[in-house]
C-alpha cells in the first residue's frame, strides 16, 4: 500500500473506530510511515497494534490514549522513544521488538503497570536505572541487544517471572539478578558464559533454563537445587561431564545436551523419572547407565545424529527395554551390529532411525510395532533379501517382518 493511500486508509479506520467506540484497533502491516494525529480521538482504546510498519516517530496525540493497556510497535523504525509514551501510565504490555532504539529514556520507569516489555532486536547498549521501578513487570525480553551495562536497580524487578537475554554479549550473570528469586523462565542462549555462579541455585522457582550455545565447561553443583525445573537446554557448550546433583531435578521433563564433550551420564540418571525427552547427540558417550531403565516416562531419545561423527556404542542398550513409552529412537552411526529381539515390546514406538550402522539382519518382532510410522535403515549392510526389500521402501520391510513375526 502506498504511503498516502495507507495514511488515508488509517484515517478512515480511526474514524470508524471512534464512531463505533471500539476498544481494540489493528493497524499492523499496512506500510504506514506516519500515524495520524486523529489517533488521539480514540480515548476509549485499550489495545493498539502497529507492528510491521515503517514508523519513525509517534504523534503527540498518542498520549491522549490514557486507557491504553496494550501497545504493539514491533518491527518499525523507531530510533528513539518520545515522552508521549510516558503518558500511557495504564500500559500493561509494550512491544518494541525490532526497531532501531539505541537507548531507553528514564521515563520508562513511570510505566508502573507494565507486566510485559519486549525490547528484543534493537541496538541498546545500556539500560536506565529507572527500569528497576517496574515492580509489576513479569516478562522482559532483551535478546539481540549489545548491552554492555546492567544497572544494579534491575534487582528491583521483584515480580519478574520471565527473562530473555539471548545474544546480548554476556560473559557473566550480573550480580543484581541474584535478587530476582521469582524467575520461572530464563534464556541465556548465545552468549559467552564459561562458568556460572554458585548462587544460581537460589532461583528455586525456575521452570525453564536455556544455557545453549555458550562456552560452559562445567555446571555448578547448586543446579541440583532447582527442583522445579522442567526444561533444561545445555546444548552446544564445552561440557565434559554433568554433575551428579543434576539427578535431583525430579521434575525435569526435557534435557537437551547436544554437541558437548560428554563421555558419560551420571550413574543415578534414572532418578529423573519425569524425563520424557533426552537429546545427547554430538557427544562421546559410548554407554548408557543401567539406571536408564527407570525412566518410565521417556518418549524421545536422540543418541546420535551425525553419520560423519560415529559413536562406538556397538550394542543396543538393554536398559531401554523397560522404557515402554518410547516413541522416538535415533541411533545414527553407532556401530550397531544388531537390534534386540525385544524391540517389539516397545509398542509405542513411532520413529526408529538406525541408519549408518552395521546391521545385517532385523528381528521379526520389529514387525509387531503397529505404531511405527518412520523407519530409517539406510546405509546398513543388510543381507540381500532385506536389501532388496529396503530398496522398495520401509513399507515393504515392515510387511515382510510382520509376516515373519506371525510365522
Amino acid at each position: 500500500m502506498e504511503k498516502n493511500t495507507a495514511y488515508r486508509e488509517v484515517e478512515r479506520l480511526i474514524e470508524v473506530a471512534r464512531m463505533e467506540g471500539v476498544t481494540e484497533l489493528d493497524l499492523s502491516d499496512i506500510g504506514l510511515s506516519e500515524l495520524p494525529e486523529s489517533i488521539g480521538s480514540l480515548s476509549q482504546l485499550r489495545s493498539l497494534y502497529l507492528s510491521e510498519n515503517e514508523l519513525m516517530r509517534l504523534p503527540k496525540a498518542l498520549g491522549r490514549l490514557t486507557q491504553l493497556q496494550e501497545l504493539d510497535l514491533a518491527r518499525n523504525q523507531l530510533p528513539i522513544l518520545t515522552e508521549v509514551l510516558g503518558q500511557l501510565t495504564q500500559l500493561r504490555s509494550l512491544d518494541l521488538m525490532g526497531n532501531a532504539l539505541v537507548e531507553l529514556p528514564e521515563f520508562i520507569g513511570a510505566l508502573s503497570q507494565l507486566r510485559s516489555l519486549n525490547l528484543a532486536s534493537n541496538q541498546l547498549i545500556h539500560l536506565p536505572p529507572s527500569m528497576g521501578k517496574l515492580e509489576n513487570l513479569q516478562e522482559l525480553q532483551l535478546s539481540y541487544n549489545p548491552i554492555a551495562q546492567w544497572p544494579e536497580e534491575l534487582g528491583g524487578l521483584t515480580g519478574l517471572k520471565s527473562l530473555e537475554v539471548t545474544s546480548t554479549g554476556l560473559y557473566t550473570i550480573p550480580l543484581p539478578w541474584k535478587d530476582l528469586p521469582g524467575l520461572e523462565t530464563l534464556n541465556l542462549a548465545f552468549n559467552h558464559f564459561e562458568t556460572l555462579p554458585e548462587w544460581l541455585g537460589t532461583w528455586t522457582e525456575l521452570r525453564s533454563l536455556d544455557l545453549s550455545f555458550n562456552q560452559l565447561t562445567e555446571l555448578p553443583i547448586t543446579l541440583g537445587s532447582l527442583i522445579q525445573l522442567t526444561n533444561l537446554d545445555i546444548q552446544s557448550n564445552q561440557l565434559q561431564s554433568l554433575p551428579g546433583q543434576i539427578c535431583s531435578l525430579v521434575n525435569l521433563t526435557s534435557l537437551l545436551a547436544y554437541n558437548n564433550q560428554l563421555s558419560h551420564l551420571p550413574e543415578a540418571f534414572g532418578r529423573l523419572t519425569a524425563l520424557t525427552s533426552l537429546g545427547i547427540a554430538g557427544n562421546r558417550i559410548c554407554q548408557l547407565p543401567d539406571s536408564m531403565g527407570e525412566l518410565q516416562n521417556l518418549r524421545q531419545l536422540i543418541f546420535n545424529l551425525d553419520p560423519e561423527a560415529p559413536v562406538p556404542l556397538q550394542a543396543f542398550p538393554t536398559s531401554l527395554r523397560s522404557c515402554r513409552l518410547l516413541e522416538q529412537l535415533t541411533f545414527v552411526a553407532c556401530e550397531l551390529r544388531s537390534l534386540p529381539h525385544w524391540i517389539g515390546e516397545l509398542t509405542q514406538l513411532k520413529s526408529l532411525n538406525v541408519s549408518h550402522n552395521n546391521l545385517t539382519d532385523l528381528p521379526p518382532s520389529l514387525g509387531k510395532l503397529d505404531s511405527l510410522k518412520t523407519l530409517n535403515l539406510s546405509n546398513n549392510p543388510l543381507r540381500s533379501e532385506l536389501e532388496v526389500l529396503w530398496e522398495r521402501g520401509p513399507r515393504a520391510i515392515k510387511n515382510y517382518l510382520q509376516k515373519s513375526a506371525k510365522g
